[in-house]
């Protein structure tokens, strides 16, 4: 079924899309979300493992205030994991065949999420970007020195439900995190785009965009020809009757030639969303492309990965996306990182608020 809106005098209407999921599709996404917790509680144990082995910071990132209790603690969670993680591999092994299996078998190459979202829709749409660092295991501390995911999941929330965008596009977000994230987000919503290109082992795409308002197809995933075993790559594009939104994550140029390679034509204005690599962004200039955050903004902090590891510099980074065909409205950028307590940021990467 889609929904119809009427386009204008004279003019035929235009179908909706409802996002409406069939029945195969429907029983594959039960049978996904059991294989998927098997594999989390796998993942679980794992990264309870892994935190044995992270730098000691008495009192922060969930450890104790004690570094003698930090310690038996992880001597007794080692000796208690171990053997569970082991005693769970089988299973999340048979659990990732049958991701693999139902990713072949589902109707497109991303996850739809309904939301129940019905008050007024703005004329003038606020975007948000955020890269909030919540991939699986003790990624985020040891790449960005901020806790891991569940940790901040409450705070990413809070922040999302406080702005309030009306679009929001959120790369590196596990695929444990993203269910959970659009119930939370449920009422405010009417679509939620997760699970693109799930891979059997390793990382999905880890993209999580949520909507409100009316698109005028459905979305698609492309995945970019040049992929690695750890983390699908690609970009997915949404459409409006004003707007078409791009949104990617970290794009060589070979990738940024695929992108542009795809005909948007002229009537609508485009929106690349996302992150990319610092020097991209003359390939977007050269596209006719106009940044949407200002210059000399802070877009990124390398204190809480300094603070986590211990050292003077910290490594370097992507920057947030956001590129207009055709710029207009305005940009606020916010740190999600205090400078009395570090290592309560919530991310490394500034909150990019557009409208």
């Amino acid at each position: 079924m889609s929904v119809e809106a009427a386009s204008g005098e004279g003019v035929d209407s235009i179908p909706l899309f409802d996002g409406e999921i069939g029945v195969k599709d429907k029983v594959n996404k039960k049978i996904m979300g059991f294989a998927r917790q098997v594999i989390h509680l796998n993942s679980y144990l794992r990264q309870s493992l892994e935190l044995n082995f992270a730098p000691l910071h008495s009192g922060e990132y969930a450890q104790t205030n004690s570094w003698v209790q930090e310690v038996v603690r992880r001597i007794v969670r080692f000796v208690v994991g171990f053997p569970s993680w082991m005693g769970t591999l089988p299973f999340a092994a048979f659990a990732s065949a049958v991701t693999a299996v139902g990713n072949l078998s589902h109707s497109s190459l991303y996850r739809t999420t309904h939301g129940t979202f019905a008050g007024e829709i703005n004329k003038s749409p606020k975007l948000c970007v955020l890269n909030p660092r919540m991939l699986t295991g003790i990624n985020p501390q040891r790449n960005a020195g901020v806790s891991v995911a569940s940790d901040r999941f409450n705070r990413l929330a809070s922040t999302i439900k406080d702005n309030n965008p009306d679009v929001v596009f959120l790369p590196e977000v596990n695929r444990f995190n993203a269910p959970s994230l659009a119930v939370s987000l449920k009422e405010r919503y009417h679509f939620f785009f997760t699970g693109m290109g799930e891979k059997m082992i390793g990382e999905d795409a880890s993209f999580f965009i949520a909507f409100r308002g009316s698109l005028v197809k459905p979305p698609e995933y492309i995945p970019f020809r040049k992929q690695d075993w750890l983390m699908e790559r690609g970009y997915f594009v949404m459409e409006t009757e004003e707007r078409i939104y791009v949104c990617t994550y970290k794009p060589t140029p070979g990738d940024w030639n695929e992108i542009f390679s795809r005909e948007f034509g002229d009537k609508k204005q485009v929106v690349l969303m996302g992150e990319m690599e610092p020097e991209d962004g003359e390939i977007l200039l050269q596209k006719g492309f106009v940044s949407g955050i200002p210059k000399d903004a802070q877009t990124t902090t390398s204190a809480p990965y300094m603070h986590y590891h211990s050292v003077e510099e910290g490594e370097s980074t992507s920057v947030p996306l956001l590129y207009f065909s055709k710029m207009e409205g305005k940009t606020d950028v916010i740190s999600m990182h205090g400078s009395e307590n570090v290592a309560e940021a919530l991310s490394d990467h500034a909150l990019i608020l557009h409208r």
